[in-house]
């Protein structure tokens, strides 16, 4: 796979006057052994997004919500996504599928509805 070579850009990494934009979506981190974390995540965690494995179209910003516990490598969850603009959360939200990226694919979600916070 080619993804993570080349220059990688991340759309939406300043604030906008507008504020956050916010989906709700089913996300699966991959567990160590399919290439993903080896460590859980925390609530607030930040990381791009891209509409598909090709990190060459740009990713958007988001920050993952959830409440409970950290978030562990090879489980799914359901969780708020705040988007630093609009933009990026339209362009995911009309995308429906989306891949978590760490300097490589570490998971991948379903948009299940939008404007939530």
């Amino acid at each position: 796979m080619a993804a993570g070579k080349g220059s990688l850009s991340v759309m939406g990494s300043e604030k906008s006057g507008s504020g956050a934009a916010y989906l709700i979506a089913d996300v699966r981190l991959y567990p160590e052994n399919e290439g993903g974390k080896t460590q859980a995540v925390l609530d607030d965690y930040r990381c791009p997004v891209f509409a598909s494995r090709d990190t060459s179209a740009g990713g958007w910003d988001v920050r993952m919500q959830f409440s409970g516990s950290p978030f562990l490598p090879g489980t799914e969850r359901r969780v708020n996504l705040a988007f630093l603009s609009e933009q990026g959360a339209q362009a995911i939200k009309h995308a429906r599928r989306f891949y978590v990226w760490e300097g490589r694919f570490v998971g991948e979600g379903i948009v299940i509805t939008g404007d939530q916070q």
